[in-house]
């Protein structure tokens, strides 16, 4: 890496700096100088090399001293003055000179006598010398201030022995002898040094606080005086030191900053005046270089990169006013019309050429590769050139461009690469590095490889441009000597080959150049992996010899280090000898992606990227000059020829206006070819490429791979796509069919897009010319049917003529497996008619397909099926319609195609399959097919797909003739037993000889038990099957009816059920079948609930019965069946009744013992046996509609032709009546017993009638607006019978009670006064009563031991109503037949009806025996179970005031509210 010295000059009269140099330069560079400017924001400088240099009187002395010695170094002292006297002449421009930043002058430790005498004025003559305007502030130039510097005075004190007479010689002593003996003697004068430098301080530094302390000291010790080694040791030393180092960083930080403030004060100036007569751009870019400079010696190299960037945009504009003549007058800017570099270089190829052409030895050719030395900023005096208006435009950008990668790459931090000797001779060393980069050191610093990759995107725009510059700057210097260097014609083209190998020779050197310098171990880490799989996919073929090489009259290049190669040219002609291959192994792109990669760093893919553009340069240079020398293609740029395609000729023509005669001329008139010629090619590496095919194609593969390898690095994919398809067609135009087939395969769906049709074509064509030399049949066939779809895209692309269909369809037929290619690469048009026909004799349907063929071949295909799917969510199902043997001919095509299967509803297109031979053309939308899309054909996506299929549904319908299905629900239902289904075959017009039904559950947790099927009709025989779910049937006549009854469980309560049955019928044309979804209403319609109230001798239960859906019921009847213990007596109804919502019915039934409660002692203990049943029938409202409606429409429907749309106009009209019936119309019709069709408009009629033929969705549009128009109002009472009743059986189980208790309260005789049926007493009058229980067991079993049961009971009364008296609670025991007795005393609180008190029983238990004693309420036993009957249940007493009389005076003069009580008797007197 390079980098920016500052110069430093010094004067050391004394001779001392030998002594202090090491240690200095051991404390260089300067590090962590900050910089602050007021025009430019706060900038660091990490590290500040210095560049000491003597000043003229120090060299001089140094020059004396070399002569005393004797050395002989006169001559170069001598020049070396010379030179620095040189310098010292100042340029009228400023920016030109290298000029010191600082000026140091070295002080020996003397005393102060000798310093009055001697060193003082010295110092203040060299400061008067040397002084900046900073310093003295005097008036100066401006110029001056570009070449500002600081000055600082260093005292050095040496150790004993070193000093003035020690170190300087003898013939330049300075001063008197004695004084500096004197001095001398002193091994270390520290009072006399201190005196010293106090004396220099206070002579040389300012006075005021803001003065520059310019004066500094330090100590040389022994070691640092002998051995030059650092001595940090003494704390004076190392402060002195410090010092100086903080001194050398301010002063050369201050001088630089007046340089930058003067330099930019100057070119704003200059820019300023622009427009000015005598303004020149090259004055102005030596101004702003010498700012750039600037920034660059002191280690800004991003401003210098800045202002280079800067310079280059405005030396653009400069040249394209210049080019265009559009540049002010007045400008005197002015370039060189060529460059002589170029112009040497075109006569020493001419030269050559000749001296070829004659038959001499042209081997001294002494041209120069000028494209290998573009980096080179010192191969000319450009900036010389630049003051001297004598640069040309080449030569200027050039310079420009290098001073740009320089800087560039010292960024990042790479080196700078020289032009040299092997870079000249030898091209292919720098073509080497470009792409296997060559490691670095591992102590190196890493590689900005984002720098990198900014040079190598600089360098592309700079190359591609410089071309036409080369171009014009040959043609302008060789215009004027040679006459003929254009040709004779009008249009005035170059036609001079020796200029293109001059310019591609430039291009591919500046290439190599640039991968040279861009090279980084940390890439090489990325790109080697792949490069290695890629060259290790090669074949290692043998070549044959021509005479030549077999004589050594040519001599095989040494291109590159030997490698396995695949690119060994075949001639067609030659004559190989037997040779061995090693078959290809061709690494696919994913694989060579997904490479474990080395450790990544920032920057690494745009890097690869920018250089696998600067190799795709360079090989189509080398393409470029090939073709144009010797005619050779390779890639893409020969596909054409080799795949059969012909070229297309292009014609020059003239399109001005001037002369329609010379329009004509040109019409017949070609131009000559380019001279067939390799004079001008300077680069050895495309020297060698162009001496025979077979290294052209070497070198091209080279490019190649390692094009690929950056390019999939860098993660251009598309790019490493086109690498790879120029890698297979080198492959293929070679012969290696196996490389190329592999390689072909890879890019199958790169080349799709519409965009790259032809391309896809001609990669087609030869991957299946690959497959037919690898007798790959199957591969072959599939490619070249891609091959024949892909031509008929591209109307402009001529096919090879090996490719016919018909010889495809043979060929396929020597193979196992089947060939799947996409319909729609080979048929325009494929859509089904939207409207199905049935067959007049038989069920099915039949429709056309319609095919629109592309290829001009006629062909049989040996079967055509299309599968069509249904759009229900719910359930999906297919249907395969077919055609065999049909014939297809270029253009439209209409094919019958049928089905013997019909599964009603909506259908789309799905599948279309056409056979010839062992090629399938399908149309499938699914993934795997969609792979295969091919140029020119856009893929759909799914949203259209499904908006175009939508617009081709197609209805499948059964007519009232064929086979139909229907599935319901057993109409009994036993809540006791497993309940059933009912599946309904009717054969409509077939005569069936047998068939099978087969049902398959639709619905989760649905199971069919088809075993225990029966047929529900007595002449109908079936069979259950072996296919479990399936059952057999035999012969059905036609309009025979087959009923069977299926039982079916559930694992969880659902509302309904689905089933999908599927008929497999055989008849005398053939096998058919018939599939149904039927959803099945399994929830009860009715909820039925009981209460039951236990007497001593009866058992009353209540049954609620209500609707448990929307619909009402009908209630015909109600039945209530015996078991052999009870009888039972039911409720009658006198006629049917309606049960909605709000409003259930209640039956009511009497359930008695048939032994009168008399329970024998046998059966005493024992359950009762049997069960009681409750049947109700009924009818739900909604099927009733339903079934009104249905029968309203098909006895009108019948009356017309269109009696075979029934099927299809029912499923319609129900799924309406489902939707339009609400509960609130059902309740209505419930009511009024009638239903309200409605308008044609709410019955979706126009949705069934689009998928009928549009002359008979005519007639039944009519036919239907008719009927509602007739049948508005449809009365249910006529038609009942339509809808048969249902019946439900009910299990009723008995209550078992193991005691039931009767409990009465009885008054003692006299005790009430009966009034009018009612009891009545008074007020405070005590009411004596009995409390009798009894009980009886005859509704349960035996508890057990009945002495151990004890009850307790207790008379509860509301508060504030009864007092009790008396035995209010009281415990007792249960026995048989005994009647118990119990004293109660009530005594009312308030008046009114009472309310009697209720008896509550509870069973004691033997734990609660002892806790009753204490007070505590008992518990009960569940084990146990009684009811009590209490005969007194809400009767009342009507309790009086005690009063027989009362008198009450109402007088409003009172002051009572004038009325008040007089006097009152009681009843008892």
């Amino acid at each position: 890496m390079e980098t920016s010295k500052v110069p430093v000059e010094y004067s050391d009269p004394s001779g001392i700096f030998s002594f202090l140099e090491q240690s200095l330069q051991s404390r260089l560079p300067l590090r962590n100088l900050h910089w602050n400017s007021s025009s430019r924001p706060l900038r660091s400088i990490s590290s500040l090399h210095i560049d000491l240099t003597p000043d003229a009187s120090t060299l001089a002395s140094q020059v004396l001293a070399a002569t005393d010695d004797g050395s002989g170094k006169v001559d170069q002292v001598s020049t070396s003055q010379d030179d620095a006297s040189k310098k010292e002449r100042r340029h009228q421009i400023p920016g030109l000179r290298q000029t010191p930043y600082l000026k140091i002058y070295f002080v020996d430790g003397e005393d102060v006598d000798v310093y009055r005498n001697t060193t003082r004025n010295e110092l203040r003559d060299w400061i008067k010398d040397h002084a900046t305007v900073s310093s003295n502030n005097s008036s100066t130039q401006k110029q001056e201030s570009h070449d500002a510097f600081e000055w600082l005075i260093v005292h050095v004190t040496l150790p004993q022995g070193r000093g003035l007479n020690a170190s300087r010689p003898s013939g330049i002593a300075r001063g008197d002898s004695e004084a500096v003996k004197k001095s001398s003697s002193l091994r270390w004068s520290s009072r006399s040094s201190t005196s010293v430098i106090e004396k220099i301080r206070s002579d040389f530094n300012g006075t005021s606080k803001s003065a520059i302390d310019r004066v500094t000291q330090v100590q040389v010790t022994e070691s640092e005086a002998d051995y030059g080694q650092a001595d940090s040791t003494s704390h004076d030393c190392k402060t002195g030191w410090d010092d100086l180092v903080a001194k050398l960083k301010s002063l050369i930080l201050a001088s630089f900053n007046l340089r930058v403030q003067q330099y930019e004060e100057d070119i704003k100036e200059k820019e300023l005046q622009r427009n000015f007569p005598g303004w020149n751009f090259n004055t102005f870019f030596v101004l702003k270089e010498g700012l750039a400079r600037g920034f660059e010696s002191v280690g800004l190299v991003e401003d210098a990169l800045s202002s280079y960037h800067e310079l280059a945009t405005s030396l653009n504009a400069v040249i394209d006013e210049q080019l265009q003549d559009q540049a002010p007058e007045k400008q005197t800017t002015r370039f060189s019309e060529y460059t002589d570099d170029l112009r040497q270089a075109y006569i020493e190829a001419k030269r050559v050429d000749r001296v070829q052409r004659q038959g001499s030895d042209a081997s001294s050719d002494d041209s120069k590769d000028l494209g290998a030395a573009i980096l080179d900023t010192e191969r000319k005096a450009f900036r010389d050139l630049i003051l001297e208006n004598n640069i040309s435009i080449f030569d200027f950008q050039g310079y420009v461009f290098a001073r740009q990668v320089s800087l560039l790459l010292r960024l990042a931090n790479a080196a700078v690469p020289k032009e040299s000797k092997a870079n000249i001779t030898n091209g292919n060393a720098a073509f080497q590095d470009s792409y296997s980069s060559q490691p670095k050191p591992s102590n190196a610093e890493a590689e900005d490889l984002l720098m990198l990759a900014d040079v190598c995107q600089l360098s592309l725009n700079y190359i591609t441009s410089a071309t036409w510059i080369i171009r014009r700057d040959l043609a302008a210097s060789l215009s004027a000597a040679n006459k003929d260097y254009y040709e004779s014609n009008s249009s005035g083209m170059l036609h001079d080959g020796i200029v293109e190998n001059v310019v591609a020779s430039w291009t591919f050197s500046a290439c190599c150049c640039i991968l040279t310098a861009t090279s980084a171990r940390s890439l090489s880490l990325q790109v080697d992996p792949p490069l290695r799989r890629l060259e290790n996919t090669a074949l290692q073929t043998t070549r044959p010899l021509t005479d030549k090489e077999q004589d050594g009259s040519i001599a095989e290049p040494n291109l590159f280090p030997r490698r396995t190669s695949s690119l060994s040219f075949q001639s067609p002609s030659a004559h190989f000898a037997p040779s061995q291959k090693r078959s290809a192994s061709v690494t696919p792109l994913d694989t060579l992606r997904s490479l474990p990669p080395g450790t990544p760093y920032p920057g690494f893919q745009e890097l690869a990227a920018q250089r696998g553009e600067l190799l795709s340069l360079s090989r189509r240079t080398l393409s470029g000059i090939a073709f144009r020398c010797k005619t050779w293609k390779a890639g893409f740029s020969g596909a054409l020829k080799w795949s059969g395609q012909q070229d297309d000729e292009m014609e020059d023509i003239d399109l001005s206006r001037e002369s329609e005669q010379k329009r004509q001329s040109l019409d017949n008139k070609s131009f000559s070819d380019p001279i067939a010629t390799t004079s001008g090619t300077s680069n050895t590496t495309l020297k060698s490429a162009l001496r025979s095919r077979e290294s052209f194609l070497t070198l091209y593969e080279g490019l190649t791979k390692a094009a690929l390898a950056h390019y999939l690095v860098g993660d251009r994919i598309k790019m490493g796509e086109a690498m790879t398809a120029d890698l297979a067609v080198l492959f293929f135009q070679i012969q290696d069919h196996s490389a190329a087939a592999s390689y072909f395969k890879q890019l199958a769906t790169v080349y799709n897009d519409k965009d790259w049709i032809s391309l896809g074509t001609t990669m087609l064509d030869m991957w299946a010319q690959c497959l037919q030399g690898l007798d790959n049949v199957k591969e072959h066939i599939a490619v070249a049917l891609r091959a024949l779809a892909s031509g008929m895209s591209d109307k402009g692309s001529t096919l090879s003529s090996i490719w016919s269909f018909n010889k495809l369809v043979s060929a396929s037929s020597n193979i196992d497996e089947k060939i799947a290619v996409p319909l729609d690469h080979y048929f325009l048009e494929s859509e089904l008619h939207p409207y199905i026909s049935h067959y007049p004799d038989q069920d099915g349907f039949r429709t056309d397909l319609r095919l629109r063929w592309m290829l001009r071949e006629n062909f049989l295909a040996s079967s055509i099926r299309v599968r069509i799917i249904s759009l229900d969510n719910e359930h999906r199902s297919d249907i395969w319609l077919s055609s065999e043997k049909a014939k297809l001919v270029p253009g439209l095509n209409n094919i019958e195609v049928g089905s013997k299967t019909m599964v009603p509803g909506w259908y789309v297109v799905d599948k279309i399959m056409i056979q010839a031979g062992n090629i399938i053309f399908a149309h499938d939308p699914s993934p795997a097919l969609k792979s295969l899309q091919l140029p020119g054909m856009r893929s759909l996506a799914s949203s259209e797909l499904h908006a175009h299929e939508s617009s081709k549904r197609l209805l499948l319908w059964n007519t009232s003739q064929s086979l139909q299905v229907d599935v319901s629900h057993s109409e009994k239902i036993d809540l006791s037993e497993i309940r059933s289904i009912v599946l309904t075959v009717s054969s409509g017009r077939n005569d069936i000889s047998h068939g099978t039904v087969s049902v398959r559950a639709a619905t989760a947790g649905l199971r069919l038990h088809t075993a225990g099927s029966q047929s529900l009709v007595s002449e109908n025989d079936i069979t259950v099957a072996s296919q479990p779910g399936s059952i057999a049937f035999s012969a059905l006549q036609p309009d025979q009816i087959l009923r069977i009854m299926m039982p079916y469980s559930l694992e969880s309560d659902v509302g309904e059920i689905t089933v999908r049955v599927e008929v497999a019928y055989t008849t005398t044309n053939g096998n058919f079948s018939h599939v149904s979804y039927a959803t099945v209403l399994v929830g009860l319609p009715l909820a039925v609930n009981v209460q039951d109230t236990f007497r001593q001798d009866a058992l009353y239960s209540i049954f609620t019965v209500g609707t448990a859906t929307s619909s009402p019921l009908s209630i015909i009847g109600a039945f209530f069946r015996d078991n052999s213990d009870f009888n039972t007596t039911l409720m009658p109804l006198q006629t049917e009744l309606d049960v909605f919502a709000q409003q259930p019915l209640n039956l009511v039934a009497e359930i008695r013992h048939k032994s009168n409660g008399w329970v024998p002692d046998a059966q005493k203990g024992q359950k009762k046996t049997g069960r009681m049943q409750l049947d109700i029938n009924y009818r739900c409202l909604d099927k009733e509609v339903y079934a009104s409606v249905l029968a309203d429409m098909h006895s009108k429907l019948d009356l017309t032709p269109l009696q075979r749309f029934q099927a299809v106009l029912s499923q319609q009209l129900l799924i309406a009546l489902r939707t339009n019936l609400t509960s609130q119309h059902l309740e209505t019709i419930g009511l009024l017993r009638e239903v309200d069709l409605g308008d044609y408009d709410h019955y979706g009629w126009e949705k069934t009638l689009q998928g009928l033929w549009p002359s008979e969705a005519a007639e039944l549009r009519e036919w239907l607006r008719k009927w509602h128009g007739e049948s508005k109002t449809i009365l249910l009472d006529g038609v009942t019978s339509a809808s048969p009743s249902q019946c439900l059986t009910v299990p009723v189980d008995l209550p078992e009670i193991h005691i039931v208790y009767t409990a009465r309260l009885r008054p003692l005789q006299g005790s009430l006064v009966t009034h009018s049926e009612i009891a009545c007493m008074a007020l405070g009058q005590a009411l004596p009563l009995e409390l009798t229980l009894e009980h009886t067991r005859q509704w349960g079993r035996e508890a057990g031991d009945e002495e151990g049961l004890y009850f307790f009971y207790d008379v509860q009364t509301i508060p504030g109503t009864w007092l009790v008296g008396g035995q209010k609670s009281a415990r007792f025991s249960v026995k048989e037949s005994q009647r118990l007795s119990f004293g109660v005393l009530l005594l009312p609180q308030k008046t009114g009806h009472l309310l009697l008190p209720a008896i509550d029983i509870q069973l004691v238990t033997s734990r609660d025996r002892d806790a009753q004693h204490d007070g505590q309420s008992p518990s009960t036993d569940g084990s146990i179970s009684w009811e009590t009957d209490y005969i007194n249940q809400a009767e009342t007493i009507l309790v009086l005031p005690d009063l027989s009389s009362t008198t009450v005076s109402l007088d409003s003069s009172s002051s009572a509210d004038g009325a008040w009580l007089v006097e009152s008797k009681n009843r008892n007197g």
